[in-house]
């Protein structure tokens, strides 16, 4: 995807890179509703502390979660924030941190990267990896994705998805 983009103009990239698991174990933990998980998850991608908090409060969940899902709000930037994730006592959090630094170690040099464990890009049906990819000066993603997994007749596939806004490519071209 990154060469394709690439190929499409002479900008520079940036890769935002997150993984689910770190999160949807702590979210599945508290129990909620659909749509009270739902608010949760744009309340957690606005990062509103406040909100969180208020969320938190009006629910009766246990403060224990709010520490642990504000820490995970804050696994964002370059590769020293996964420190939080090496260290956590739950193996999903340190596994998440070894499969991102891993992809970070094979991206080419001429793509920059920036990390965040809150916001997920696209769909709730992302289980993994999830990205977008960036151009300076535009306001919003070019391409975004994720993996997913799909069970049929008791078999779990796996794969990987993503988009690319063609328009975006298109007035990216435009302001050559």
């Amino acid at each position: 995807m990154l060469l394709s983009l690439k190929k499409a103009g002479k900008y520079k990239l940036t890769i935002s890179l997150g993984r689910t698991e770190p999160m949807a174990e702590l979210l599945n933990g508290l129990n909620l509703s659909f749509n009270d998980n739902r608010k949760l998850k744009k309340i957690i991608s606005s990062k509103s502390k406040t909100d969180l908090e208020e969320f938190f409060k009006s629910k009766g969940l246990n403060s224990r979660s709010l520490l642990e899902i504000k820490n995970l709000m804050a696994v964002c930037g370059k590769i020293e924030c996964l420190k939080f994730l090496k260290k956590h006592k739950n193996k999903i959090f340190k596994d998440s941190a070894k499969k991102i630094e891993k992809i970070i170690k094979n991206l080419p040099s001429s793509v920059d990267y920036h990390l965040d464990f809150s916001d997920f890009p696209g769909f709730d049906y992302h289980s993994g990896l999830v990205f977008s990819v960036h151009v300076a000066e535009f306001g919003f993603s070019i391409a975004k994705g994720g993996q997913y997994k799909s069970i049929q007749n008791d078999i779990v596939r796996e794969a990987i998805g993503f988009d690319i806004n063609v328009s975006s490519l298109t007035k990216l071209n435009q302001k050559k």
